[in-house]
This record gives structure tokens, sequence and C-alpha cells, in this order.
């Protein structure tokens, strides 16, 4: 069995020849980095794992809250990994790695529990691939004694049946409480000797919320079929859970990722649930009802946030930001702390009849960002059909308010295939969109497919495919202003998309293929392969029964489930649609839809008024006043693997948890006033390197103080006010170390230093080395940054050595400054 030592190697080894190593490699500050247990007397290990790349996985909130919550649990570690891209699975494959835990390097095959986060129905292929490459058994039946716990969560998990076969448990719902209940049980009858498909029941029939596929089976051989307990101990209809909110604070100590990754930015959970009702909406449904968070532990939540992560922006999450009870007094309490700390303020999703000019007012104040709104219909009626409960005029009133506070463009979603649609529909959205071009509006308008999510009201619908729904593209297409710019779904991947939505455990037969085919990452254009699908598909024709109107009275593969909604309500608003009739919110008045009751009831936040001062007052100076310094720093261990891009997002996030006075330049997007020395290659850990930063205020704070902000393996070493206005661009004289070898040794000692430039085919001459020597086993060299490069010198003296695994010996050990060029002598 593969072990940590053996990945240490293969990371050591091979690293550099993948893209953006650093996503493979842990070491993010707020990281728990808990020590793996050796025996389930210690704890329990955990690895939450996304089926996608690290840039995704780590945008995602969810996995944040359930990480911090396992991780500050007695007896309980919890790592992370994600989808490598092609590149690094290649490579893993290749080298007989397995996939590991980004923290600990234990392969997750050594885990006792593997949880995947489900959120698109195109990552299964990808998660049937991550299980093979762990080398876990694929299907739950084969899995031996010694195996990890497959199980997974989120809100594609309202349907299960697609990953029946491969899942032990699927959790339903919210998993603050379910999922540790369940972990407990897991260790408790592992202790115990109890055997694998024991400890599947008995959480089964203990935890509520929870799915186990292995102990429900069809009625009969016909597909879809009712499918019914194994056990009398085991609820007929498996319950979604929903917590409590207030028990679950908003964690602040989370991995902050050392590069940008999709959403870049601390996410503050509002609020969980949606009261308004929209037909289409899946989320909508799944996460009634509206709850929402106290005001008090928002503000308090929201500032220990930032501080803990030094993000530029802050994410307001929830389904309809702006229908937070109390969001313009949680707008201007939070701005106390991010308006003297340039901290924008991001919106996910607003309701266009519920923006209010104070509220834009405060969250434009500092940074201006993307205005995103969702019409979802191009006229009134389909409107009303969808229940989106939105006017013509809301929309109007909604741009006219955001242009009035300087917004300039627009991004706008609409719905193609809505149940009812016709071309006159079509037509609605090109007229409002060609007229917001001709008010100067700069629009981007991106067309979404309707597919039938289950427990929706129109789960029965047939979804639109094929040459229809490309001729709705193009009619839209062909309609619109040349001005406007138009992003659209693959026909393809819709249908894909629908299939996985409403399809049963048949459809483990697809699965199971698309893992021979090697589909991977299908979610990503630039990796979804087409000519595969197509293949698939071909020779699986009657997974078309899938994509058909559904009868209403029809068992349906997600019965099993139930969330909480009524399936007669879900009837009668479906009706209500075919009929143009809305229903209002249910704020005002209950619309028993079935959800609440016995303790679960629509929370409204309850604040008391008071305004929630910031946890720490931003150190200003005097009017006018600006100080520059210069940092001295190392890298090392991981560090050495940041890219210049990410070097300096780091250096900005832990300038800003160190509250630092920093200057930020003016405009609607202020960025701090940093300047950075010439980047060292990617993979030489540097000794003596060095930014420098220009603050409103003195910097009352020590080298080793400030280094408590920076990820492990970056020390700050240095700090120096810059008051003889000298600058960055003085240090032109580098120096660097090479262990000495025979090879280079020889290369060292002459006279002309040139080397073949493979990619520039030619030779290249080294110019600009004032002054080299042989020094305790180092071969030290200094050069002029303006002539040579560090890159270069590597070149020549590494020639023909194995170089990502020797990169690791190299240091750049310092700066010079040009007026001291006397005291280096050149050789």
């Amino acid at each position: 069995m593969t072990k940590q030592s053996d990945i240490d190697e293969f990371l050591d080894k091979h690293i550099l020849s993948v893209q953006k190593p650093i996503r493979y490699l842990g070491g993010e500050y707020g990281s728990a980095n808990k020590p793996f247990y050796s025996s389930l007397e210690e704890g329990l290990n955990t690895a939450l794992v996304f089926p996608d790349t690290y840039e995704v996985g780590m945008s995602h909130l969810g996995l944040k809250i359930l990480y911090a919550l396992l991780n500050n649990r007695e007896g309980m570690m919890c790592d992370r990994a994600f989808a490598p891209y092609p590149d690094m699975k290649a490579l893993m494959e290749e080298q007989g790695i397995p996939l590991f835990g980004v923290e600990s390097r234990k392969p997750l095959r050594g885990f006792d529990v593997v949880g995947f986060s489900l959120q698109y129905e195109l990552s299964f292929p990808t998660l049937l691939q991550m299980l093979k490459l762990s080398g876990i058994s694929v299907k739950s039946r084969k899995r031996g004694e010694g195996e990890p716990f497959i199980v997974a969560g989120g809100p594609v998990a309202s349907n299960p049946e697609p990953l029946a076969d491969y899942m032990d448990l699927v959790f339903i719902g919210d998993a603050e409480e379910s999922f540790p209940e369940a972990l407990d049980l897991i260790r408790a009858g592992r202790r115990e000797k109890m055997n694998r498909q024991a400890i599947i029941s008995r959480v089964a029939e203990s935890v509520p919320g929870v799915y186990a596929p292995s102990l429900y089976e069809p009625l009969d051989e016909k597909e879809n079929s009712p499918l019914i307990p194994v056990l009398k101990t085991i609820p007929r209809q498996v319950e979604r859970r929903v917590v409590d909110l207030d028990r679950f604070r908003v964690p602040s100590v989370i991995p902050v990722p050392h590069g940008e990754i999709i959403h870049n930015r601390a996410s503050l959970e509002i609020m969980r649930g949606c009261s308004r009702g929209c037909r289409f909406c899946h989320a909508g449904f799944f996460y009634r009802p509206k709850r929402e968070r106290r005001l008090a532990d928002l503000c308090q939540g929201g500032i220990a946030l930032l501080e803990n992560t030094g993000f530029s922006e802050i994410s307001l999450s929830s389904l309809s930001t702006s229908d937070y009870s109390e969001i313009l007094s949680l707008a201007r309490q939070l701005s106390r702390y991010t308006q003297p700390r340039k901290i924008g303020t991001e919106l996910p999703s607003s309701r266009l009849d519920s923006l209010d000019i104070q509220f834009l007012k405060e969250i434009s104040s500092v940074k201006r960002g993307g205005l995103t709104l969702a019409p979802e219909a191009g006229t009134q009626r389909l409107r009303d059909v969808i229940n989106k409960n939105i006017t013509e005029d809301d929309i109007q009133k909604a741009l006219s308010l955001a242009r009035s506070l300087g917004w300039k463009a627009v991004k706008l979603y609409f719905m193609i295939g809505l149940p009812t649609e016709t071309d006159e529909d079509l037509d609605g959205i090109t007229a409002l969109v060609n007229r917001l071009a001709k008010e100067k509006w700069a629009v981007r308008v991106s067309l979404s497919v309707f597919i039938p999510k289950p427990h929706t009201p129109f789960q029965w619908e047939k979804p639109l495919q094929g040459e229809e729904l490309s001729r709705r593209y193009s009619y839209v297409y062909t309609r619109l202003d040349k001005r406007v710019k138009m992003s659209w779904r693959s026909p393809l991947t819709a249908r894909l998309e629908a299939l996985f939505s409403r399809g049963g455990r048949h459809l483990s037969v697809l699965l199971d293929q698309t893992l021979e085919a090697g589909i991977y990452l299908d979610g990503w254009d630039e990796y979804f392969q087409k000519e595969k699908w197509k293949t698939l598909l071909n020779e699986n024709p009657r997974l078309d029964d899938e994509l058909k109107e559904l009868c209403e009275d029809a068992f349906l593969p997600w019965d099993i489930i139930h969330i909480g909604v009524d399936k007669d309500f879900l009837i009668e608003e479906r009706k209500k649609a075919y009929a143009e009739q809305t229903t209002s919110s249910c704020i005002p008045g209950c619309r028993k839809c079935g959800v609440c009751g016995e303790g679960i009831e629509v929370i409204e936040s309850r604040g008391d008024g008071n305004e929630s001062p910031a946890l720490r007052d931003y150190p200003v100076g005097r009017a006018g006043e600006r100080r520059k310094y210069r940092f001295w720093f190392s890298r090392t261990r991981v560090m050495r693997f940041l890219s210049q891009k990410d070097l300096i997002h780091v250096i900005q996030s832990s300038l800003m948890r160190s509250n630092s006075p920093i200057l930020f330049s003016e405009g609607f997007n202020p960025h701090p006033r940093i300047s950075f020395c010439q980047p060292a290659p990617l993979g030489i850990e540097t000794e003596h390197d060095f930014f420098e930063c220009s603050m409103t205020a003195p910097l009352l704070i020590s080298p080793r103080e400030i280094s408590r902000f920076f990820p492990e393996g970056m020390d700050i070493n240095a700090i120096e006010e810059i008051t003889d206005g000298s600058k960055s661009s003085q240090f032109v004289f580098e120096t660097a170390a090479f262990p000495v070898t025979e090879s280079r040794k020889s290369r060292f000692g002459k006279d002309s230093w040139v080397y073949f430039d493979e990619k520039k085919e030619k030779y290249v001459t080294i110019k600009g080395v004032v002054k080299k020597e042989n020094r305790e086993g180092q071969l030290v060299v200094t050069y002029d940054n303006r002539e040579a490069s560090l890159k270069k010198l590597i070149q020549y003296l590494l020639d023909g050595e194995e170089e990502p695994r020797q990169l690791s010996n190299i240091r750049r050990t310092g700066f010079h400054k040009g007026e001291c060029h006397e005291e280096i002598n050149r050789y």
C-alpha cells in the first residue's frame, strides 16, 4: 500500500512538471492540519472530497462549513481532496500514486470515511474516476471491511438513485447534525468490530436524514420500480434534515487558498432557504423554509471571517440576498469595518423587486462589483408561469437605480425551454436586451436551459433538447444587438444534466461505461468529451425514456426521499403554472407546502437595532501622512511553489490579516500600493527577498509578530522604513547558491557561460555575472539582473540534470543595491 513517504517523494520529484503545483500541496493559512490518527481509539479520519478542481471546491461554502465543524471536534480529523487536473491525474496514474489528502498527504483509501459533495450532475463521472484513482472499490457491494465508507451529500443528493450502486450512505438536507452523528456511529461500530453492512444499518436506523441505498430494493424488475426497505427498522421514506442555524455559527477560521479561486472572497451565509417559490428552482424548494441568521451573529461573524482570512471582498451569501429582512442594517454595520480597509461587498443573487437604493449605496461605497440580474423569462406571461413574481416595471426600476449609482454594465440570466414557452417569449428577451443596449448599457446575456429538477412543480416536464433547443438559441442570438455578448449551454450538456437529474439506479450502466471511457471533468468545456458521450448515448437508446414527460401518479426514482414539500402541493403549483397563476411569498402567510411544523418554521432575524462595533480599530495616521516600508522575507517548503501572482495574493491577504494600515489606490477598484522584487523561478527557495508597501500610518508591529499572519514557510525577517527615497529598482544585483556537484563545478569554472536554449533553438551566452565563488560546498553566484537571470543560470549550471527535483536545493540568497557594485568585485 502506498505510504505518505511515497507521496512526499512523488511530489518532490514530479510536482514541478504539472501546471500550478501549489493547488496540490496544502499549507494554506487557516488549515487545521490535525494529525492523522493511527487508531480508532485516538480518533476518526475523514476526508471531504469535492469532485471538481481545487479552485472550484475551495469556492464552495458548504465544504468550509463542514470542514470547520469536524475539525473543531475532539477525536475527529478532517482533510480535503479535489479532482486533480488531467496533467496531474495522468502523472499520478503513471507513477502509481493514489489520490491523497492535501494536508495529511495520506491516501484516501486509508481514511475511515470519504465524503463527496454533490453540487452538479455532470460531476458523477469525475466522482467515479476519483474513487478509481484512490484505489477504492467503485461499487459499494464490492468494498472490503478495511476500505473507507463512501458517503455523499449536497443538493443533487435529493435524487441519489443514479449513484445508489456506489454510495454507502447519502445525507439528505442540512448535514451539520447528521454527518457528525453518523461519524460517531461509524467509529463506534468499527471499534466494536462490527461488519461493514451492520454499521451501515445502524446509521440508517439511528440518524434521521441518512439514506442507505443498499437497504432499499426495487419492488419488481421494472425500471424505476418503487423502492422498499429491506429492514423494518428503517423509514420507508427518508426525511430531509433541517437544522437550527443559530446552533451553527458561520465559521471564521477557514483555509485561505494561496492563489485565486473561482470565488476569491469571504463567504458569509446570511440565510438558508427562500420564500419565493420559483417553480423551476430546485434550491428554492430543497432548502425550505427560509431561515435567517441573527443580525448580531452575522456582524460579529463577518468581521471575524475577514480578520482571519484577509480577503479583499466579502459575499453576502444566500439564494436571494436582498430578501434578508435586515439587509440594510447588516450592510451598514459591516461597512464600518470594510470601508476603511477598502473591502468590497459582493451579492451572489438579488431579487429585482427588492433592491434598495441605500443598500446599493452601502455595498458600492468601496468597490462596484458586477451587476447580475435574473429576469429568467422575456414576457410577463411566462414569468407568471414560473412564478417569478417580478414585472417589467421592477426590471426597469432596478436598472435605473443601478445606473443612478454609476453602474454601466449588467449581466442578465434567462432560461430557455421553460414550459409553455413560445417564440413570443423569446422576442421578449431580445426586446429587453436590445433596449438596454440602446441605453448604452454594456450587456452580457447568459442563456441556461430549463432542466426539470426533482422535488419541484416542474419535475414531470419534458426537457427541451436537440434541434429545437438549437433553433431557439439561434432565434435569440440572431435578433440581439451586435454589441451584446451572449453565452449558452451546449444542447448535449443539457441533455446529460436532465438525464442524471431524473434518472434511476439503472443509470449505473451508463456511469460504469463513463469510467471505462475515461470521461473526467466534464463540467469544463475544455475537457468535455462530446464524441464519447454521443457514442455512449447511442449505445443506450432506452435512456431517452428518462427525457419524456412523466405521469403525475407514477413512481419517481427520488420518491424515496421526502424533502418536506408535499407532492400534492407540487401538483397544485403545476396546475397554477399552466393557468398562468402565481403564488405569493410565504412570508406574509403560509402557503401550506408541508415543510413547516414539528420545530421547522420560517425564521427571520432577531436584531436588537444596536450597532455592532468593529472588532479592531483601523490605524489612522495624520491627514496626508504617507509612510513606505521595505519587508525582507524568506520562502521555503511549500511557499517556494508560489507563482508571482500567487505570491502577490498571499502578501496582500497576510497584510490585511495583520491589520496593517495599507495605502490603497484611488478609484472604484482600489488596490494596495505594493511593489515587488524580481520574481524567483517556480520551485526556488529564497532567503532575502523583499517587497515594499505604502502605509497611511506608522507600522507598529515587529517582523516576528507580523510573520504569524503569513502561511507557514514564509517569514518576515526584517522591516525597514524607507526614508532615503531609495526604490526597489535599485536592487539590481542578486545572489544565488547552488549545491556543488562535479558537473556543476566544471561548468562553474569556465570563463564563458554558454548554453543551448531548446525553445529558441540557439546558443545563449550569459552576461552580467559579477562574482562567483565556491563556498562551503555551495557555488555562489552574484549577477546583474538587468543582464542575467536566475532562470538562465539554472539552465546553464543544471544542463542535463533532472531539473524538477534538483531545484529544491537551489536558493536565492539576497539582493544588493546597484550603487554597491564596487563591493561585489567583478571576477
